[in-house]
């Protein structure tokens, strides 16, 4: 599978929308509550405007994930003894149904682990469903640790994870990027590294 890894635009929202309530009638399916409420169309346009929110598309360009990445630390979730300012966030990451079983979330958690090492970050973090416990057990198996779980103030997401920045499990597909001004592919298949398109730069997996 050819793949590549790119910023949402605004013309991108309905796209973003549509995975999204995908992801909703199919957990709604499996007889999960994860998800069951209107898309919160306000948090994925300030993702875009931010440049945080990113898509990944096949080689002919139709979209197969989404999944946002940046510094936002929820107080309800994070304090500041986890120094919040030492990771980086993982929202929405959302799969398409006709691309799961590729590995396709694992090289897309490689990509994440990859930006936040880059940007000078200790960890990748992120909040589960609490109730989801086969996410959870999906996050184990892709080498995040569990922290604890928030159940105070309504919070419905406060299984919290995290995965060192920079550890990568080479598995899915390679991952074409465009990063600060730089493209390259991320090489995500068993023993490979990471290989920079940018002449005389270089980073290990």
């Amino acid at each position: 599978m050819t793949t590549s890894i790119r910023q949402a635009v605004d013309s991108d929202l309905p796209t973003v929308v549509e995975l999204w309530n995908a992801a909703q009638k199919w957990l709604s399916e499996i007889g999960q509550d994860q998800w069951q409420y209107p898309v919160k169309t306000d948090g994925i346009c300030s993702a875009i405007a931010d440049k945080t929110c990113w898509l990944v598309q096949d080689g002919v360009g139709s979209v197969l994930a989404t999944v946002t990445l940046d510094d936002y630390a929820d107080p309800k979730l994070w304090t500041p003894d986890d120094v919040p300012t030492d990771a980086a966030y993982l929202h929405r990451l959302v799969v398409r149904s006709g691309a799961r079983g590729e590995g396709l979330g694992s090289a897309i958690l490689d990509w994440a682990s990859k930006e936040a090492m880059r940007a000078g970050k200790t960890w990748v973090r992120l909040d589960a469903w609490t109730n989801n416990t086969k996410l959870h057990d999906y996050y184990r198996h892709m080498g995040f640790e569990a922290v604890r779980v928030v159940n105070a103030g309504g919070v419905q997401s406060g299984a919290l994870f995290q995965r060192l920045a920079g550890v990568t499990r080479g598995e899915g597909p390679a991952i074409s990027y465009r990063s600060a001004g730089e493209t390259g592919v991320y090489e995500t298949a068993a023993n490979t590294a990471i290989k920079e398109l940018k002449a005389g730069d270089s980073v290990s997996g």
